[in-house]
């Protein structure tokens, strides 16, 4: 490790146009070599255009836009955050490993649902599968039941694997679901989020619990890991005290998190970030290249691939790490979340830890497609009637 000493400048940016003035205030007054951030991508999206322009080193930990993955627009920017819209990869994973070949999508077209569900078309066109349907709605959009019930009727038709995701309205998608007969165990709901699931997800302590339970043991929840072993796991819990404890010395004075046990759920992808950063600049110093090249670092941490704190950090071919992913069902009496399925290889295979449970009749996985077709046209009537 070269010994070089390492200053910060920070700056708090509350939208877009703050975000881009900052950079310039960063880079042309503070003489910064790299910016870190912007944790929002509504503000990282312009400020890494004008990064890219200049050629100028930019690091995300948490920004998770589709569009952020173009590294042709995107030149300079290195994200140790896994997108999400990765599990689009491992959705077509399980698609292969099931024989389907069929999806329908119905998302809230915005955010982390928006992400998957690019990266769902991108993969399925690349791997010639198919989206039947993609219902797509404005998050002005009033969901009365009435919505929702025409929505799904309409998915219905031609999926039995969906693709859903609306976390505000999900249990209400899966109470009406069951409500057209779509938990007869023929239909599989896929849905992706960051973080893991709980049993809050449908649990409201309400009339409509019992609906929820039954529900929601239809769903293959997929989120973000942040270890794939007990060891890693340890090592993430270790390295969120230590965060805590230090968050409560100066210059921070910040005893909060560490008073209520409050972990950030992203502070070791910062850490990556800065392990990353620190390699870089270790190996511009030995290759005598411009710390500052933003275009050089790219290409450096293409492919790279280094000890995280809660396992393997691996940036794919593009400049954004590649995540893993836990698959979760809903099981037992009491429907709890149970991980029964890791991603590996990135995202091209599928380690079972609990198997899956099917709910069809013979116990097996779901067919993408009735056996006589959605309207049965696979089976016709013979001419004699018989």
């Amino acid at each position: 490790m070269h010994k070089q000493e390492q200053g910060y400048v920070w700056r708090s940016s509350e939208n877009q146009s703050q975000g881009v003035g900052h950079v310039v205030d960063l880079v042309k007054n503070e003489n910064v070599d790299v910016i870190f951030g912007s944790p929002s991508s509504r503000i990282t999206v312009p400020a890494a255009h004008l990064t890219s322009y200049w050629n100028f080193p930019m690091i995300t930990w948490i920004a998770n836009s589709f569009e952020l993955s173009d590294k042709n627009l995107f030149s300079t920017l290195v994200r140790t955050v896994g997108p999400l819209s990765e599990s689009a990869r491992l959705i077509v994973t399980m698609f292969n490993t099931f024989n389907w070949t069929k999806i329908g999508n119905l998302y809230l077209d915005f955010g982390l649902c928006l992400y998957t569900a690019e990266g769902i078309k991108e993969e399925f066109s690349a791997h010639n599968l198919t989206i039947m349907q993609s219902i797509a709605y404005h998050p002005a959009t009033v969901l009365t039941r009435t919505v929702m019930v025409n929505y799904l009727s309409i998915i219905k038709q031609t999926s039995r694997i969906i693709y859903i995701c609306d976390e505000n309205n999900l249990r209400r998608y899966m109470i009406l679901a069951c409500e057209l007969g779509m938990c007869n165990g023929e239909y599989v709901f896929i849905t992706t989020y960051l973080s893991a699931p709980t049993e809050d997800i449908w649990k409201m302590n309400d009339a409509f619990d019992e609906q929820a339970r039954r529900a929601f043991q239809h769903i293959i929840y997929i989120n973000s890991a942040k270890w794939t072993t007990d060891e890693g796991r340890e090592a993430i819990e270790n390295f969120q005290k230590e965060v805590n404890e230090k968050a409560a010395l100066p210059p921070w004075n910040n005893d909060y998190p560490l008073r209520n046990n409050i972990t950030s759920t992203s502070a070791e992808d910062m850490y990556n970030a800065a392990y990353l950063y620190g390699l870089w600049v270790n190996y511009s110093a030995s290759n005598v290249l411009d710390v500052r090249d933003g275009a050089a670092m790219l290409a450096f941490s293409k492919n790279l691939s280094f000890d995280g704190i809660g396992g393997p950090c691996d940036i794919g071919m593009n400049g954004d790490r590649v995540p893993f992913f836990w698959m979760n069902q809903f099981r037992g009496e009491d429907t709890q979340p149970e991980v029964v399925a890791i991603s590996t290889d990135k995202n091209r295979n599928i380690s079972i830890t609990h198997g899956f449970e099917w709910y069809t009749a013979d116990g097996n996985h779901p067919l993408d497609e009735p056996v006589c077709g959605f309207f049965g046209e696979l089976c016709p009537i013979p001419e004699n009637g018989i």
